[in-house]
């Protein structure tokens, strides 16, 4: 089965896997991030599809799902939903599962919005989202991963520094 075949009434998605067993609360999390609890829907849904980087059979079939979200949004939330959808593209390629047509089909369809949004001004937190989202979803997960960070830094400053970049900036 294809990710472009999972309506969000599908029984189907019980069959599917998160990283707690089965997938059948994903649609109704679907659902909320477009009229619900936005909070509790990402948060459930990160930790579902995306745990620490790992993505799941479910993770594939929600991400047409996500990117649709997000290009319906039309408030700051959209950037949030794209995250999502960039970090399970990263962990798909970092895992070298297959992208099928449908799932091709929505990464066309995140670059679109992401290509129509990069204008719009962005919180602060959430500026190396979109050029680290459009990486990913060029086919440059470690690439994406890496501005990623670097975001982090600037956010957080540099007592949150990667372990990844430390070989470096030590000095010899």
């Amino acid at each position: 089965m294809t990710t472009n075949e999972f309506p969000l009434d599908d029984q189907a998605w019980a069959d599917l896997e998160t990283a707690y067993g089965d997938a059948s609360e994903i649609p109704s999390l679907l659902r909320q991030l477009g009229e619900g609890d936005f909070a509790n829907a990402i948060a459930e849904l990160w930790s579902g599809l995306c745990h620490q980087g790992d993505v799941y059979s479910a993770s594939l079939a929600a991400f047409p799902h996500l990117v649709r979200i997000a290009a319906a949004r039309t408030d700051e939330h959209w950037i949030e939903v794209i995250h999502l959808a960039s970090a399970i593209e990263m962990g798909r390629q970092q895992q070298a599962l297959t992208a099928d047509p449908g799932y091709q089909t929505a990464i066309d369809g995140a670059l679109s919005l992401c290509a129509r949004r990069i204008a719009e001004p962005l919180p602060d937190a959430w500026e190396a989202v979109l050029p680290a989202a459009i990486t990913s979803f060029r086919g440059y997960g470690q690439a994406a991963s890496l501005i990623f960070q670097l975001g982090e830094i600037v956010e957080n400053g540099p007592d949150e520094f990667p372990e990844i970049l430390l070989p470096v900036f030590q000095k010899a």
